[in-house]
């Protein structure tokens, strides 16, 4: 559970600037009732190989535990009016304080991002845009759940927006229904560490691998709505 706080103010007519403050996320758990789970595998062929664990639970009442498994995050954004209606420079960044380790989730690094970004209406009709980011990971290092990482992204969008309006008369106005389509793409590049764990059923043991990796991502985006 979390929850966030935001403000905006315009300080001038062309320069308004926000503030939004995301409180940390806290995980609870608690249980009340006892049971089991059983949980079998294979790995096929002729005679395969088969792996059966059981997990007893005690009956009780657990009083509940509480950690915090995400941190505050501060995200300050200033936007400056460029002229055109609906055409900003807008300038943001994203502030999050270190944790300590609790249980089975490790440590959090302080991290700070940033994203620049511009959005320029050419015409009533197109609308154009493109910006830079920083996605930094918050995570120390490779937790130990089966699949987990330590990725920091950077990368760049750019997109454009066409404007429709939708209307019977030859001449609609500006207040008529528009159908809005925008096109855009991500290009990002992620690198740092990913971990797994991998079962061999011969040997019985559970190796947990750690590996570099470097992400090249290409993701288009499109999107449709109306105004009105």
């Amino acid at each position: 559970m979390t929850g966030s706080l935001g403000a905006q103010y315009e300080l001038t007519p062309a320069v308004t600037v926000g503030l939004t403050v995301r409180l940390p996320e806290i995980a609870s758990s608690q249980s009340s009732n006892g049971g089991d789970v059983s949980l079998l595998s294979s790995i096929g062929g002729a005679n395969p190989t088969s792996d059966v664990r059981r997990v007893d639970f005690v009956s009780g009442t657990d009083s509940g535990t509480y950690a915090v498994v995400g941190p505050t995050r501060i995200l300050l954004g200033v936007a400056y009016a460029l002229g055109p209606p609906q055409s900003y420079l807008e300038i943001g960044a994203d502030f999050a304080h270190g944790l300590p380790s609790v249980e089975t989730i490790y440590a959090q690094r302080p991290v700070a991002n940033a994203r620049v970004g511009v959005r320029y209406m050419l015409s009533p009709s197109w609308i154009v845009g493109g910006g830079v980011f920083s996605d930094r990971a918050t995570n120390r290092r490779v937790s130990d759940p089966i699949a987990s990482g330590k990725i920091d992204w950077y990368g760049a969008t750019a997109g454009v927006t066409k404007r429709t309006p939708l209307s019977l008369a030859e001449k609609p106005s500006p207040e008529a229904l528009v159908l809005v389509t925008t096109f855009s793409l991500r290009v990002g590049l992620g690198t740092g560490t990913e971990g797994t764990l991998i079962h061999d059923y011969e040997v019985g043991e559970i190796p947990r691998l750690v590996a570099d990796v470097t992400y090249f991502e290409l993701m288009p985006y499109l999107s449709s709505s109306v105004l009105f």
